[in-house]
C-alpha cells in the first residue's frame, strides 16, 4: 500500500488511512496492517500523525477543548453551565479568579458572572467526576458580550477553522470581525450585522460542501462580494 492517502480523501470504518510509520489521531486505530478509520469522514494529516474528522456525531467533551458556554446556574463555589454535553458542565470559581480567593461573605457569584451569560472556556476534565470542569484561566478565555451566534454541527468545526487556522484566519479577515470558535459547535461572532450575515454566509458554505476542492477560494469569493 501507499504510505498515506491523499489529503482530504472521504474514508469509510475500516479503511486503511496510512502505514505503520504513522501514529493515530482521532477516530483512528493502529493495527498490523497501518493506520485505520474507525469512522466515515475526511483524512487529515499533522505531520506523522493521522485522524479523520468525522462526517457528523454529537459533541463529546474532550480535556483541551475550547467551547462556548451558557451560564445556566449557581452550584457551590462555581457555575453550571450548559456547553452542549449530555451533562451540565461545572465552571469552579477557583478556575475565573486569578489574583485573590475567592470569598462569599465578601461577593456573590452573580457579581462575577451571571445566569444567561456567554463564556469562553476550556475543559480541563473530561468527566471523570461525572460532569466536565471547565477553566476560564487560559489567554484568550472570557465573558463574550454583544456577539451573535452560529451553531453547526461539532464534525464542521474543523472545516471552518481550517488547517493552522488558515480558513478561520480568512472568516476573520474577510469578514472584518473577531470570532470564538468553540469545538462544540457554538460559535461567536462580534462585529457589525453586515459582517455577521457574511460570516454566516461563508460558514453555511463551508458546512454545505465541506469535502469540495476549492473551497477557500469559494468561500474568499463569497466574503467580498
Amino acid at each position: 500500500m501507499v504510505s498515506k492517502l491523499s489529503e482530504k480523501s472521504i474514508v469509510i470504518p475500516g479503511v486503511i488511512v496510512a502505514d505503520s510509520s504513522y501514529t493515530e489521531g482521532e477516530n483512528t486505530i493502529k493495527t498490523d496492517r497501518g493506520v485505520v478509520s474507525t469512522r466515515l469522514g475526511i483524512v487529515s494529516y499533522a505531520g506523522k500523525k493521522v485522524s479523520v474528522i468525522p462526517h457528523s456525531g454529537p459533541y463529546k467533551p474532550r480535556k483541551g477543548d475550547f467551547v462556548i458556554g451558557l451560564i445556566t446556574g449557581y452550584g457551590p463555589n462555581g457555575w453550571l453551565t450548559d456547553i452542549g454535553a449530555i451533562t451540565r458542565a461545572f465552571l469552579p470559581v477557583a478556575e475565573v479568579i486569578r489574583r485573590r480567593r475567592y470569598d462569599p461573605r465578601i461577593q456573590e457569584l452573580s457579581e462575577i458572572l451571571k445566569i444567561g451569560e456567554m463564556i469562553s472556556v476550556k475543559v480541563i476534565e473530561a468527566g471523570r467526576l461525572g460532569y466536565p470542569i471547565l477553566t476560564m484561566k487560559d489567554s484568550g478565555l472570557q465573558k463574550i458580550t454583544n456577539a451573535r451566534y452560529v451553531k453547526v454541527k461539532v464534525s464542521k468545526i474543523p472545516r471552518i477553522i481550517g488547517k493552522k487556522g488558515s480558513m478561520l484566519k480568512l472568516l476573520k479577515e474577510g469578514g472584518k470581525a473577531k470570532i470564538f470558535i468553540g469545538q462544540n459547535g457554538v460559535i461567536a461572532v462580534i462585529g457589525s450585522l453586515d459582517s455577521y450575515h457574511k460570516i454566516v454566509q461563508a460558514i453555511n458554505l463551508i458546512v454545505e460542501k465541506t469535502f469540495a476542492h476549492g473551497l477557500t477560494s469559494e468561500v474568499a469569493a463569497s466574503l467580498s462580494s
